[in-house]
C-alpha cells in the first residue's frame, strides 16, 4: 500500500491547512463559528480528499486483480 503522505498533492494540501489555521487564529473571536470554522473545514477537506482518492484507487485495483 502506498503512503499518502509522500504524495505531492497531500503535502500541498497539508501546507494549505496549516497556513489557514495560522491565519484564522488572528480572526476576531465573533467569527469563530462563522468564517473561521468554514475556512478551516475547507482547508482540511483537501488533504482528506487526497487520502480518500488514493484509498479508493487502491481498492479498485485490488478488485480488478482478483
Amino acid at each position: 500500500m502506498r503512503d499518502h503522505t509522500k504524495l505531492r498533492a497531500f503535502e500541498l494540501a497539508d501546507e494549505v491547512a496549516v497556513l489557514v489555521y495560522r491565519v484564522t487564529a488572528e480572526f476576531p473571536r465573533e467569527e469563530l463559528y462563522g468564517l473561521t470554522s468554514q475556512m478551516r473545514r475547507a482547508a482540511v477537506s483537501g488533504s482528506c480528499a487526497t487520502r480518500i482518492h488514493l484509498c479508493l484507487k487502491q481498492r479498485l485495483s485490488k478488485q480488478r486483480r482478483s
